[in-house]
């Protein structure tokens, strides 16, 4: 399996103060949004992508409110927005300019951690002609196609380039095809997770988390967190299986932002699943 950061990606962090910050904010280099046909670089999966981190909803709200940290004429994905805390701030500064929208199918996912202590050992039980090993960017393409979120140009480089960097887990069936995986992102978790329909239920979920796990702990990692829609109960047992504890209290929401000049049949603009506008 491929190394961790072996290309780093550029981001900028803000926070509140230092030390002992109350909010941290960490979002890639490029703040203004790119020209028709200009490459944009700071992209992260969807679109231009935000991190945040708070205890203090007040200082949360003036950094966002800064216009020398975010450009608030662009769509902005804000990526695992704590719940509810830090989500009601960021939903009430994005509906200053524009409006927000959320994703049934991420409304809310419960965060899970493993640790080298409580990670379990399973039997690999792989068919003959199968095997495991690690996704490359030449997978991003079917990767692209099987995310709920792929499908288009953007992700398509974000996949590229994550695929390069970071670890990842996955059985080949006997043409050497990706039937099921799990990959390692920049926040930090294990996540786009899948498996062919006609190859489930033989438990090849459990085998790519567990072997992903397992390398990331060899690696030096203290920990990897997971996060489940809190409506999907196989995945939750899975990980429970595994030796995933729920982290208490630790729910994550995704938020889109799109300015009041654009729409959604505007040039470039993201339509994910199920989006609707929670007003």
């Amino acid at each position: 399996m491929s190394g961790l950061f072996r290309r780093p990606l550029p981001k900028i962090t803000s926070v509140d103060r230092w030390p002992n910050p109350e909010v941290v904010l960490c979002r890639p280099t490029q703040v203004h949004a790119p020209e028709p046909g200009e490459l944009d670089t700071s992209v992260r999966q969807i679109c231009y992508t935000v991190s945040l981190w708070s205890i203090n909803a007040e200082e949360l709200e003036k950094i966002l409110k800064d216009p020398t940290v975010l450009n608030w004429d662009r769509e902005i994905m804000f990526h695992g927005v704590a719940c509810p805390s830090d989500r009601d701030v960021v939903e009430k500064v994005c509906n200053l300019s524009g409006r927000h929208y959320l994703t049934e199918s991420s409304d809310c996912c419960e965060v899970s951690m493993m640790t080298p202590k409580t990670l379990r050992e399973i039997p690999l039980i792989i068919p003959p002609g199968f095997r495991v090993g690690s996704l490359r960017p030449c997978h991003a393409a079917q990767v692209n196609e099987e995310w709920s979120y792929g499908g288009n140009d953007s992700t398509m480089k974000y996949l590229e380039v994550a695929l390069d960097i970071f670890p990842s887990a996955a059985v080949f069936d006997t043409s050497d095809r990706p039937v099921s995986y799990m990959i390692y992102e920049p926040e930090g978790c294990m996540a786009m997770g899948y498996t062919n329909p006609a190859f489930r239920k033989r438990g090849f979920f459990s085998v790519v988390n567990y072997l992903l796990a397992r390398h990331l702990f060899r690696i030096g990692l203290k920990q990897v967190y997971v996060q489940v829609i809190h409506t999907n109960h196989a995945s939750k047992n899975a990980y429970l299986k595994l030796g995933a504890e729920v982290v208490p209290g630790w729910r994550q929401h995704w938020i889109l932002y799109r300015p009041s000049h654009m729409s959604q049949d505007s040039p470039g603009a993201v339509c994910l699943p199920d989006m609707r506008s929670d007003e």
